[in-house]
């Protein structure tokens, strides 16, 4: 399965605690996670099942061209070459969790069924984050 979803990746840190001691996502966290939800629910079909097993995924998180880039480095961007981003947000931490958080109950009963992940970061003409799922086939 392949999803794409026309977003500028997000960064989702950790949820954050009141000085009562009480737990809250930060609400640009939440309707970024509602907002990856609702673009996946427009990509799966209504008979769409849960992954109940183990998962590989690939994920790309690809980000706007910065403004300071050179022309030459655009023109590079928009002929397929894949520039990395070397800078925040990490990669694992923030990006991958902020996704696979979204999704659960939706693509997968939980994310702990990703078994194998494979990720990477660049700049893109189209900023986006593109998935390919697939369920592991035990031997």
């Amino acid at each position: 399965m392949k999803l794409t979803f026309n977003v500028v990746p997000m960064a989702v840190q950790s949820c954050r605690f009141t000085r009562a001691g009480i737990k809250y996502q930060p609400k640009e966290n939440l309707s970024y996670k509602a907002q990856l939800r609702f673009l996946a629910e427009q990509q799966i079909g209504a008979d769409f099942k849960l992954f109940e097993k183990a998962l590989k995924v690939h994920a790309e998180f690809i980000f706007p061209e910065l403004k300071s880039f050179s022309k030459k480095l655009k023109t590079r961007i928009s002929k397929g070459s894949i520039i990395y981003k070397d800078t925040k947000p990490d990669l694992h931490d923030n990006l991958n969790k902020a996704t696979f958080d979204a999704l659960t109950g939706l693509i997968w009963k939980d994310d702990s069924q990703v078994a194998e992940l494979s990720s990477r970061k660049y700049y893109g003409v189209k900023p986006q984050i593109i998935l390919e799922i697939t369920e592991i086939q035990e031997v």
